[in-house]
């Protein structure tokens, strides 16, 4: 695929990926405000149970009261029921009230339930305690909705929510201690089951107000003790208390219209706290919302704003870069039709990259140029043996050293010497002494592979450089160089032997520290009797 090509289809991809970005960003927005509000729904759902709730525990206690024979009116019930109802077809009417959504709940049954009991009541063919227990049932079914819908529906979690939940359960207890004060106050003689009951409820009611008013905030706290800090809560319990006393038997129980009407008094206050706390927590949900929209809308435009950026960009720079792209490409046509090396690129006078690489390849052509302006001087090959020069062998090794630096690959160097070859050129002659070179670079040559590189290094001696080989192999290969050249037969000579240095790159070392340990090696095999492989 052509370059250009490819840097059209990069562009794209990044256009695309960022249009993308975009896309996804304000899809999450968008989710978020449609969490906010879901949030706002489901609050609205857990305040119509909490209404429901309250309206069954008045309910409850003014079918207390008539079963007990205490209420005469029946008008007071019905008044009571009627309230229930509307809270009923409220919830019910509520968009969360699906099916599924209300058989999961234990809800779906919550009508015919509602009607069993009051057709009980009307007929009074219940006593007190299945009377409790048919409206607790229910009244325990929505405050576990309403738990749920704090813990598990809202996605952002409030104090609040728990305020309400534990004040939802507190005014259950207190509307149970109501409804059961109004039944012991009918009874000849105190029952000990209720009494427990009652103990216990004012004890979980206890624990409710002692939650709530930790939970409060500082600035909250007078709506709190608007509500329970009253003459009336003090009444109350004061009530309660003599109720469950044991000292007291005979005393004077509550007055049963002033208990209905202040006990409710209390009851109904902490709705209203309830109800405040809703209004508050609605509020800020909305808050929330507005914040979210803003938001949504700033992030769009930021976005939408980086995108158009972003695009302006990329196709400026795919400008630019397909022309250089399209000045080195016609260069280099030349240069490879026409062999014309004197070609330079048009130097901007850019930083980017492609500056430096025109100044770079300008240089390179200079170079190119001049070497081949100078190939005639500059010969690679020693003519008497035909392997490199000393000159085209430290060009071909620093290539080496780069590669072994780069990809961390062995590099070893070999420094060889003929023994005692000054006495064959005085003995026989020069002429000689070039045909025993020869036959000994020949000879070398067997025994080595196609990548090592040999070169004459100066007069007898030769050095050889072996890539990706460690020591041992380095050694070894000097080795049976030795035995191969010490076993041939040099004509009017006989045998000659030849001395060996043998060293391992190490990794940074330079090209003259890594051949001075190779020639140290070397000398060290002269001074020790010749004809061996030293390793330095």
């Amino acid at each position: 695929m052509p370059i250009r090509l490819r840097l059209v289809l990069l562009a794209g991809i990044a256009i695309l990926a960022m249009a993308i970005a975009t896309w996804l960003g304000i899809s999450r927005l968008n989710e978020t405000r449609h969490n906010v509000e879901r949030e706002v729904l489901h609050n609205k759902w857990a305040h119509d149970c909490s209404s429901l709730i309250h309206y069954l525990q008045r309910e409850r206690g003014a079918s207390a009261s008539f079963i007990a024979s205490s209420l005469k009116d029946f008008d007071t019930v019905k008044k009571m029921r009627s309230d229930s109802s509307a809270a009923l077809e409220a919830l019910f009417n509520n968009p969360l009230a699906t099916e599924h959504r209300l058989a999961r709940l234990g809800m779906a049954d919550l009508r015919v339930k509602l009607m069993e009991v009051r057709n009980d009541v009307e007929h009074q063919s219940t006593d007190w305690r299945r009377l409790r227990d048919a409206y607790t049932t229910p009244i325990n079914t929505l405050l576990g909705a309403v738990s749920y819908e704090m813990l598990h529906e809202v996605d952002t979690f409030s104090p609040k929510l728990d305020m309400i939940a534990e004040l939802a359960l507190a005014r259950e207890a207190l509307g149970l201690l109501r409804a059961t004060v109004n039944s012991v106050r009918t009874q000849a003689s105190r029952n000990t089951s209720d009494l427990i009951f009652i103990a216990g409820e004012l004890t979980l009611y206890r624990h409710h107000i002692d939650v709530v008013r930790s939970h409060f905030a500082e600035s909250d706290i007078h709506s709190l003790r608007s509500a329970i800090d009253t003459p009336d809560h003090a009444w109350v319990m004061e009530a309660i208390n003599r109720v469950l006393s044991k000292y007291d038997m005979v005393a004077a129980l509550p007055d049963g219209e002033q208990w209905w009407e202040r006990s409710t008094k209390v009851i109904d206050s902490l709705k209203t706290l309830e109800d405040q706390l809703f209004d508050q927590l609605a509020r800020e949900t909305m808050e929330k919302g507005r914040a979210q929209k803003n938001v949504m809308l700033w992030v769009s435009a930021g976005m939408f704003a980086m995108l158009l950026v972003l695009v302006s960009f990329v196709t400026m720079t795919i400008t630019v870069m397909m022309r250089d792209l399209r000045e080195l490409s016609t260069a280099l046509d030349q240069i490879v039709e026409k062999e014309n090396y004197a070609i330079r690129l048009k130097d901007r006078g850019g930083r980017d990259e492609w500056s430096h690489a025109f100044q770079h390849f300008n240089r390179l052509l200079e170079f190119t140029d001049r070497l081949i302006r100078e190939k005639e001087t500059l010969a690679s090959m020693d003519t008497l043996t035909g392997v490199m020069n000393r000159r085209a062998f430290l060009k071909y090794a620093q290539r080496e050293i780069t590669r072994a630096n780069r990809y961390g690959h062995n590099l070893s160097l070999i420094f060889l010497d003929i023994d005692h070859f000054k006495r064959i050129n005085d003995t026989c002659g020069h002429a000689t002494g070039d045909e025993v070179l020869k036959m000994f670079v020949d000879t070398v040559k067997t025994r080595s592979r196609d990548t090592d590189l040999i070169s004459r290094w100066g007069g007898e001696e030769f050095i050889i450089m072996t890539p990706d080989t460690g020591i041992d192999g380095a050694q070894s290969f000097a080795e049976s160089v030795r035995q191969c050249v010490a076993a041939a037969e040099f004509p009017g000579i006989g045998h000659v032997t030849c001395s060996f240095g043998v060293t391992q790159w190490k990794r940074g070392e330079t090209f003259e520290a890594f051949c001075s340990r190779a020639d140290v090696a070397l000398y060290e095999a002269k001074q020790s009797g010749r004809n061996r492989v030293c390793v330095g």
